[in-house]
């Protein structure tokens, strides 16, 4: 019994998948798929374009912040005498401390670096950056640039600031410091703050929060779509099992009435032969009980002659209260009123 209902739970299976309802419901899923990947890839672009935009506001308040810490001190430098470290100096220390104080394992890491080849000591640590400096210089933009780039093998959102020469004595101490290459002059880009943070787990949240929406998209979709096919499939079947079942009664109804007719013929041809034989019977009855009654005539006659005679054999007359002999046998006979 229960692998009957297996097989006719299979046989419906592979009836709905075949029939026009399961098509509709592949192309439903199919179309659905392509929503769920469009609004999961939708929903991780932009919470990745989200996330930056915070973060380079973020950083570039930093920078800010730290550029205008070092340029107040280079403008009051020379009130702390000559024994001051150089607004570099005081930079690159200050930089360094702040990193040792976050740790190797920080998602925050501030670099201050010169143009490459004029640097006074930190160079760019790749071309990204030392492109992205080059291009303040030509452009004479002061606005940062953030981008998501890739570092030893891992993706990082950089945010680069230009440092600009604004305080003359800015310029005449690198001028000091690197007499032999080309001279600094006020508002040069001298090189560029630059911040990296790590977006290793950040792209794995979203992306893991991008494959949930998804998935649960999907399944969303797939659920309403799986349950109006089968609706329609299940009507789609009584609708055809219907039409069958009006199509056999047709067929029936129609068969039915040319074996009426033919049936009718038939009855037509043995009710006349009916008549016929009904007939013939009744005037062949007729004729047996002419017979009869002839029969029946000749034996009443023959009776009647033979009661007269005996009589008249025994009293050679007739009596005032006798009647006829005929009439007595008649009467005995019942068949005289």
């Amino acid at each position: 019994m229960d692998r009957g209902v297996g097989l006719r739970s299979l046989r419906g299976v592979i009836g709905f998948v075949r029939s026009r309802s399961g098509w509709m419901l592949l192309v439903f899923l199919a179309l659905s798929a392509a929503i769920s990947g469009g609004v999961a890839g939708y929903f991780y672009h932009t919470s990745l374009q989200t996330f930056v935009a915070q973060k380079a506001d973020e950083n570039t308040t930093a920078l800010e912040l730290v550029d205008a810490f070092v340029t107040t001190y280079a403008r009051f430098r020379s009130q702390f005498g000559p024994s001051a470290p150089v607004p570099a100096t005081f930079r690159a220390h200050s930089i360094e401390s702040l990193n040792k104080q976050l740790g190797s394992n920080s998602s925050f890491t501030l670099r201050w670096v010169g143009r490459q080849g004029r640097q006074i000591k930190t160079p760019p640590i790749d071309a990204d950056m030392a492109k992205a400096i080059e291009e303040f210089a030509a452009k004479a933009d002061g606005k940062p640039k953030s981008e998501i780039v890739t570092v030893n093998g891992q993706r990082v959102l950089r945010t680069v600031y230009p440092s600009l020469a604004n305080e003359q004595t800015c310029v005449t101490c690198h001028n000091q410091l690197q007499p032999n290459q080309a001279q600094w002059h006020l508002n040069d880009v001298m090189g560029a703050f630059a911040i990296d943070i790590p977006l290793a787990s950040f792209l794995q949240g979203i992306k893991t929060q991008s494959y949930t929406v998804a998935i649960g998209l999907f399944l969303a979709l797939a659920g309403i779509g799986l349950t109006i096919s089968i609706l329609h499939f299940s009507q789609m079947s009584e609708r055809e099992s219907a039409a069958s079942q009006l199509t056999t009664q047709n067929i029936r109804f129609n068969a039915a009435l040319n074996n009426m007719a033919q049936g009718l013929c038939m009855f037509r041809d043995v009710t006349r032969s009916h008549y016929q034989t009904s007939g013939r019977a009744r005037n062949s009855g007729r004729r047996e009980d002419r017979r009869r009654g002839r029969r029946k005539t000749r034996r009443f006659e023959q009776a009647l002659d033979r009661e007269g005679i005996d009589a008249g054999r025994q009293t050679g007359r007739r009596t005032p209260d006798q009647s006829h002999p005929r009439s007595d046998a008649r009467r005995r006979l019942g068949r005289d009123p």
